[in-house]
């Protein structure tokens, strides 16, 4: 019983003395230069997006803005052809109604059916 107690001691010494040894042991020193820094890396400059620049032969498009009962009427036309309508309410949400293939009909129009497309504008920049 002696001995299971004094190997039990000798295990507890051992254990106790590589605990403090660890504990007492001084950090490695680092130069300056050698400090390392928890930052993200360097991204690189964002690059600003260019201006829309117009087709050669492509001239901006006449726009003819009226009122009617409460709703602002934008008409943009390219050359003749109408090409897209926004509809706005004094208070409410902007209604577009676009020429999306060339045939004359804006997409949107009650002739195309019950179910048509919806185009709301998340967001615009200046």
């Amino acid at each position: 019983m002696n001995s299971r107690l004094l190997m039990g001691l000798c295990a507890l010494l051992i254990a106790w003395a590589s605990l403090a040894q660890d504990a007492a042991a001084p950090a490695p020193a680092t130069s300056p230069d050698e400090e390392v820094l928890n930052v993200d890396p360097p991204r690189p400059a964002d690059v600003p997006i260019p201006d829309k620049i117009p087709g050669p032969n492509e001239e901006p498009p006449a726009v003819t803005i009226r009122k009617e009962d409460g709703l602002t009427i934008e008409e943009y036309r390219q050359g003749a052809q109408l090409t897209m309508v926004r509809v706005t309410a004094e208070n409410g949400m902007s209604y577009t109604y676009l020429d999306t293939d060339g045939d004359g009909r804006l997409e949107g129009d009650t002739k195309d059916g019950p179910v048509s497309p919806v185009f709301f504008t998340i967001y615009e920049w200046e």
